[in-house]
């Protein structure tokens, strides 16, 4: 039992390796990629900037509408980029691509401010989370 076990583990790791190589050969026309991180993958069209930046993670959604009103009332703040979880299918809502961090903190306060309350700055290097 523990053998297979295992062995349904390494397959389901290289089931969701090849779907997110899929997802990236499939989107190259766009600006979508996905990435490893821990133990997920991670799908998004956020821009791969060089160095180090600073997004701000709204909330987690199992479904995302772009056209929702509370949601478009933060473009002040910056562009929202959804990060999709091809493990898990959660959404991560992420906010701006900032260059600094007193930056990315001053935005979280506001958003904490406007009832976004577990918002929290993460740091991304070359377009990939680094938290």
């Amino acid at each position: 039992m523990y053998k297979l076990m295992d062995i349904k583990s390494v397959l389901l790791a290289i089931l969701l390796l090849l779907s997110a190589d899929l997802f990236a050969q499939s989107n190259s026309t766009s600006n979508e990629y996905a990435y490893k991180w821990k133990s997920e993958i991670i799908a998004t069209d956020a821009p791969r900037s060089e160095g180090t930046r600073y997004r701000i993670e709204l909330i987690t959604v199992r479904h995302y509408n772009p056209n929702d009103p509370d949601l478009k009332s933060l473009s002040q703040h910056g562009k929202i980029y959804p990060e999709r979880s091809l493990t898990n299918g959660n959404i991560k809502l992420m906010l701006g691509n900032m260059k600094s961090l007193e930056e990315a903190k001053v935005i979280e306060r506001k958003l904490k401010n406007m009832g976004f309350t577990s918002a929290k700055t993460i740091r991304y290097r070359e377009g990939f989370r680094v938290e």
